[in-house]
């Protein structure tokens, strides 16, 4: 599995709860004394069921006394969510005595996911509904087109499954290979290469819908236009642009953008969403609409044809046409547009939902114009984001109604959702375990209302539920546990107490030889008394038996400090490599090393190099100190040889950390960096005893050999 930075699972405890931890909570839970016995019946035989229409849409009202187990609601979807609340509060045969009263406070509690870029099954789909029911969830935002393939069987045109369904499998240890937009190659007619793709038959489209329909889930599908359509310009180059090629990237003479000038275009989005609305009943319909390359509409002479008859003053005006011609055919037909929060450009359809995924501003400007809005902002909802850019307490920290907005525009706010985007994520338990425990905070913030959340209580109930996940066979993210940074440091003939991060919902395992931890490795206890220096491992393991990431940890003596006592203040080893886009390049003993003053990318716009640079980290107050680590692109830092921080990968700006206790001395450090794709960074940062947080420089570092 992989890493997960934080889900507090230092602090489980679950046995702390009396009760048991419900998620998403109710807005008014009372427990009581006693419980309910079921005695091997059926919870839902159990059940007296009444309607009470002064209830809200949705919402329930459960009584348990150890005589009976009484559910009030004014719809369905109330009683089928109280069903809910009354599984999670089961403990075996018993469930606790209870009151609530509870309904949602969004409308849209919802989750999407991209099956474009890597295609998932039916059973998969299914298994993702089943525990959106269960947290309460009640929106499947199904992104079946994209520039990775077109996933949905289209009558009209068969080709659109035929070739954009089937792309080139470029090999390597991914499905399909390694996700990469410029090589993105279909399979025509004639080629033999080794395929990767699939779709779904409007049999099975009909299946997933009905199966939802029973669980109080709407799908909603996505149709990606005008842009990211790069499958759909394969099957049918003739929707593009005049004299240009369909490709994966945008610019020069290639495209994944419909033409908006020409009638074919129209003519054939408007057949495909006949076929889509046929397949989905929801009122809403997602039109994408996001990350339009509008380069060629300004050089084609059907799309400026279209700007002079529309009176359009340029192609941002003609890209709101677009979409509002798409809104009006959808509005034809009963139904209602969402996009993503580029629809607001050139002018908002008259009645779209904005998705607002650019921040949140898209969802401000949209809400105070009278729109109806859905909050994803890449801040707090993308799951597809690495654990250490959006925790399980991020998710749940996330407000969807903006400060900025008063109480009636506020109403604007249909509700939440979090991303799946599958073009890092290639197989169904690798999009499970980015999903998972994320999923938990995205159910109870699109539930529960502001008032009641607390992120300690929360976080709780989450570490009550790995149980509740380990039943269900969900690849959750398991952690690895939290050992500072993975280095200890022991003065010599003298033992060292650990205290270990132990949890009553995981079995936290070891070795000491330098082998992976099993499910036959000794169990760690909560100290552990250590007489001599050594490698440990560990690991989580949860009921079912799966292992977390491994956690190393170092113990030195630490006589592997010195004093450096030529060293210059200041002043420090830099080692150049040449480097690829990808990772971080081997340093060769006799490559050319010099002294530089300070840890920091070349000057200038050079690419795809790596750095490394060594020197001495002095301490002069012993205690525990603070490392930060930042780059874009990939990173690593290592202390007395051991590795504290692991930043490698091409990606962003993205700051991580180490913490640990030093005694005085001067310890060997090394920085490694590697630059690609543009952008470059890299900055060193300390903080500990009379130190507030300060780049690492003046008398902290010294020159080594």
């Amino acid at each position: 599995m992989r890493s997960l930075s934080t889900l507090a699972l230092g602090s489980l405890a679950v046995a702390s709860f009396a009760q048991p931890a419900l998620i998403p909570l109710p807005q008014q839970l009372e427990w009581k004394t006693g419980s309910f016995e079921l005695k091997g019946s059926a919870l839902e035989k159990r059940i007296t069921t009444t309607n009470d229409n002064s209830l809200p849409d949705s919402g329930y009202r459960i009584e348990v006394t150890p005589s009976k187990i009484a559910v009030a609601s004014k719809d369905k979807a109330g009683a089928f969510y109280a069903l809910q609340t009354l599984k999670q509060a089961t403990q075996g045969d018993k469930i606790p005595c209870f009151t609530a009263t509870d309904s949602p406070r969004f409308r849209w509690r919802g989750m999407h996911l991209d099956v474009s870029r890597h295609f998932f099954t039916v059973d998969y789909i299914k298994r993702q509904l089943d525990w959106m029911a269960n947290l309460k969830m009640n929106v499947f935002h199904w992104h079946i087109t994209d520039d990775g393939g077109w996933r949905m069987q289209v009558d009209a045109y068969p080709k659109l499954t035929e070739i954009g369904a089937w792309r080139v499998d470029t090999g390597g240890e991914w499905p399909g290979g390694e996700w990469n937009q410029g090589a993105l190659q279909f399979l025509l007619p004639g080629m033999t290469e080794k395929r990767y793709g699939g779709f779904y038959t409007k049999k099975e489209i009909r299946d997933v819908v009905a199966y939802a329909k029973e669980r109080h889930i709407t799908v909603v599908p996505e149709i990606e236009l005008p842009g990211h359509q790069l499958p759909a310009l394969v099957s049918h180059p003739e929707l593009g642009c005049d004299g240009v090629l369909p490709t994966g990237i945008p610019g020069k003479n290639n495209t994944n953008v419909f033409c908006a000038g020409k009638e074919t275009t129209f003519q054939f989005l408007e057949k495909v969403l006949d076929e889509t609305l046929e397949l989905f009943p929801s009122k809403w319909i997602h039109i994408g609409g996001d990350e339009v390359w509008k380069g060629h509409w300004a050089n084609c002479s059907s799309c400026q044809a279209r700007m002079k008859a529309e009176n359009l003053k340029d192609v941002d005006e003609l890209q709101s046409y677009f979409i509002h011609r798409i809104e009006k055919f959808l509005n034809s037909k009963g139904r209602s547009m969402v996009g993503w929060d580029e629809i607001l450009e050139g002018g908002l359809a008259p009645n779209a939902t904005v998705m607002s995924w650019r921040g949140i501003e898209g969802g401000i400007a949209a809400a105070k114009s009278g729109h109806d809005v859905v909050m994803s902002p890449t801040s707090h909802c993308y799951f597809d984001y690495p654990y250490n850019n959006i925790s399980v307490e991020r998710v749940y920290s996330y407000d969807p109604v903006p400060a900025e907005l008063n109480a009636e525009e506020g109403k604007r706010v249909l509700g939440v959702q979090g991303n799946v985007w599958t073009e890092w994520i290639p197989t169904e338990d690798h999009a499970e375990a980015m999903t998972f425990p994320r999923a938990l905070a995205m159910a109870e913030i699109g539930w529960t209302q502001l008032d009641r959340k607390d992120t300690a209580d929360f976080m709780k109930r989450a570490d009550a539920f790995i149980p509740w996940m380990a039943e269900r066979k969900i690849d959750f993210m398991m952690p690895g546990p939290p050992l500072n940074a993975g280095l200890e440091f022991m003065e010599a003939g003298k033992p060292l107490t650990l205290s270990l991060p132990t949890t009553p919902n995981l079995t936290l395992r070891y070795t000491t030889n330098g082998t992976e931890p099993d499910a036959k490795s000794p169990v760690a206890s909560s100290t552990m008394t250590v007489n001599e220096p050594g490698n440990f491992r560990f690991a989580y393991f949860d009921p079912s038996g799966r292992r977390g990431t491994i956690a190393n940890l170092s113990i030195l003596d630490a006589s592997v400090t010195a004093e450096a006592e030529n060293a210059i203040p200041g002043y420090l080893m830099r080692t150049r490599a040449a480097a690829n886009e990808k990772k971080m390049p081997t340093f060769a003993a006799g490559d050319a090393v010099e002294s530089v003053s300070e840890i920091a990318p070349l000057p200038g716009d050079e690419e795809n190099y790596g750095l490394r640079f060594g020197g001495y980290l002095r301490i002069a107050t012993p205690g525990v100190y603070t490392l930060y680590l930042t780059s874009d692109d990939g990173s690593n830092l290592y202390l007395a040889g051991a590795k504290l921080i692991d930043n490698d990968g091409l990606h962003g700006a993205v700051e991580k950390k180490a913490t640990l206790r030093l005694p005085k001395g001067d310890f060997p450090l090394r920085i490694e960096f590697f630059q690609a794709l543009e952008a470059a960074r890299l900055k060193v940062e300390i903080e500990g005893p009379g130190i507030p947080r300060q780049d690492l420089k003046g008398n902290f570092i010294a020159m080594g050999g």
